[in-house]
């Protein structure tokens, strides 16, 4: 979508403030940063994706927003005023945007697990916000995207 400067992301609940969690090493690190909206709108800069550090080392990942516990379940991007797409997520707990310099998009996933914190111990069990399914158990999620 060109100069990300220009898109905003609007939230279906008045967030005011979001933390976003950095990651270092592939993993989520401690420190959060909070990113001011304007009401339920998020003005996008480069400044509030978090740099990823060896997310995507071939192509110098710009960052990412890492979003978690979110009330909101849809977000819409829109461009200078324009509509351009809305994800639903009602079965999601966090949402994470990113993007990559001078690629042109801007990517919306809506998460139910986060990657390991940096000072895991790497056992599944222990894992940070996780989502477990019983033995026979079926768990349906369900996201849209529209366009």
């Amino acid at each position: 979508y060109g100069n990300i400067e220009n898109c905003y992301l609007e939230f279906s609940e008045d967030e005011n403030v979001i933390e976003s969690t950095c990651i270092k090493n592939s993993c989520l690190g401690k420190e959060k940063y909070k990113i001011e909206l304007d009401g339920n709108k998020l003005h996008l800069n480069n400044n509030d994706f978090i740099p990823i550090d060896d997310f995507i080392p071939e192509t110098r990942s710009n960052g990412s927003i890492i979003v978690e516990n979110i009330k909101s379940k849809r977000v819409s991007l829109y461009k200078n005023d324009e509509f351009l797409a809305s994800v639903y997520f009602n079965d999601f707990a966090h949402l994470v945007v990113w993007t990559i310099p001078e690629q042109e998009f801007i990517c919306i996933e809506p998460w139910n697990g986060l990657p390991d914190l940096y000072d895991s111990n790497y056992n599944i069990e222990d894992k940070h916000s996780i989502d477990f399914v019983e033995v026979g158990e079926v768990k349906t999620l369900y996201h849209s995207i529209t366009f």
